[in-house]
């Protein structure tokens, strides 16, 4: 399934427009979030990686597979689980897609996790390897990883790194903060990819 995401990433090249402000924060059922990727990625035909938590899905990781001769809005978008009940808030949408080679075995001796690890949450915002550490642990803990890094482009919001396990299961999701930091934004058990043709 990875490698099917990988080669629609390397081999269509989707030109950069704009796409409707006002999408972040948004709160929706799922199946409008299926909606909206036919809308942004102008084809029925997407993947969605699945990040999971002990209590079902957390994360909706939603990648364009694009179609030659179609100008997409958006190539992604994040979607998050709200508290207080099963809709899904907009957390980020853009145009780069790009893999990255699994960092899990470089040799940075720093470490990142969530609030509750004991370790910072995340990278000091002088440091300019510090985007590359937070990777590089992340993937230690996990393993050898699928690691997918998700960039806004000139006029989409949010920039995240996606790593899944090729080990187990389990996944971290990275955010970049405006003021430089990058974070450990959220991490569970399970994940599951899927390409999806949706013709509601």
């Amino acid at each position: 399934m990875t490698r099917t995401i990988l080669c629609a990433i390397l081999f269509w090249a989707l030109p950069n427009v704009g796409y409707s402000d006002g999408l972040l924060d948004k709160c929706e059922s799922p199946s409008a979030s299926f909606d909206l990727a036919v809308e942004l990625f102008k084809t029925k035909d997407f993947s969605v990686f699945q990040l999971e938590q002990d209590y079902g899905s957390k994360v909706l990781v939603f990648l364009g597979l694009g179609l030659p001769n179609e100008i997409p809005t958006a190539n992604w978008f994040i979607t998050g689980r709200a508290k207080e009940n099963a809709d899904y808030c907009y957390l980020g949408v853009g145009m780069s897609v790009e893999p990255l080679k699994s960092p899990h075995e470089t040799k940075f001796p720093e470490k990142y996790g969530m609030p509750s690890s004991g370790f910072p949450r995340c990278s000091k915002s002088t440091d300019p390897l510090g985007a590359i550490k937070v990777r590089s642990w992340a993937a230690k803990e996990i393993g050898d990883s699928f690691v997918l890094a998700l960039s806004p482009g000139a006029k989409g919001s949010g920039s995240f790194v996606v790593l899944v396990s090729r080990v187990d299961k389990s996944w971290v999701l990275l955010k970049k903060q405006d003021s430089g930091e990058t974070c450990y934004f959220d991490r569970g058990q399970y994940y599951k990819s899927q390409n999806f043709r949706w013709d509601r």
